[in-house]
């Protein structure tokens, strides 16, 4: 009764050595490296039942590897180089291989830059455009904070004005005042701005300190703020 009823497709197939063909591309869509062991999985399946690969098609991978993508943002993960060799191993149409690596270096791109070092040495079939296209795609459609679409646009040699206004706004905010004097990057309509907001918060003193440490010369908003200060106390 037990076994009928295992919804699990690579728990099933361990235990009734059925269904090859969903527990191969369950395996690369559902598990990660963090967790098992899933180049033994995929080796596993295919000693076992050696015509599943002719079971499936490339394009069958392909999708459960984007499937895989997916899951690794949802669950706030990054793809490793391994990941993408274990189950690029049993592709051979380049053009399928190449669309799996878009997908890795979106992976690796899209993290801290504490990943850069692996991005940088993994040994690449897509080209410099390809490369490009990538970064594009992630500068205008990924959640990334501004600090990191900052570094990914002088990386490509792409502007980097917005991000970078972004990511004094948010030093700012976050009270990250001596980051905020290092970054060197100056915009007084910025820094009136998170002014504004946190006299609407009710920071008040924060709003006099941004002025004093980043409008110096502005006495006139220095004797604005006190007065708001005097008002509401």
């Amino acid at each position: 009764m037990l076994i009928e009823k295992i919804s699990n497709p690579w728990m099933r197939f361990e235990v009734t050595g059925n269904n090859a063909r969903e527990a191969f591309l369950y395996v690369i869509y559902a598990y990660n490296a963090f967790a098992f062991d899933k180049k033994a999985m995929l080796s596993t399946i295919v000693k076992k039942c050696p015509e599943v690969l002719n079971s499936l098609t490339e394009g069958d991978i392909l999708g459960a590897f984007r499937d895989f993508y997916g899951n690794t943002i949802q669950r706030g993960e990054i793809m490793s180089p391994a990941e993408f060799e274990w189950v690029s191993q049993y592709v051979k149409d380049s053009y399928i291989r190449k669309e799996m690596e878009k997908l890795l270096y979106r992976s690796l791109l899209s993290a801290s830059s504490h990943h850069d070092g692996t991005r940088h040495a993994f040994s690449w079939t897509i080209n410099e455009d390809e490369k490009k296209e990538v970064a594009n795609e992630v500068l205008e459609n990924s959640n990334l904070r501004s600090k990191r679409k900052m570094q990914i646009a002088k990386e490509f040699n792409k502007p980097s004005e917005q991000f970078e206004i972004e990511y004094l706004h948010r030093l700012l905010w976050d009270r990250h005042y001596d980051k905020a004097e290092a970054f060197g990057i100056k915009n007084d309509e910025v820094v009136i701005t998170v002014i504004l907001e946190n006299i609407n918060a009710g920071y008040i003193g924060d709003a006099a300190e941004i002025a004093s440490r980043f409008l110096p010369d502005r006495q006139d908003i220095a004797d604005e703020i006190e007065k708001i200060k005097t008002a509401i106390n």
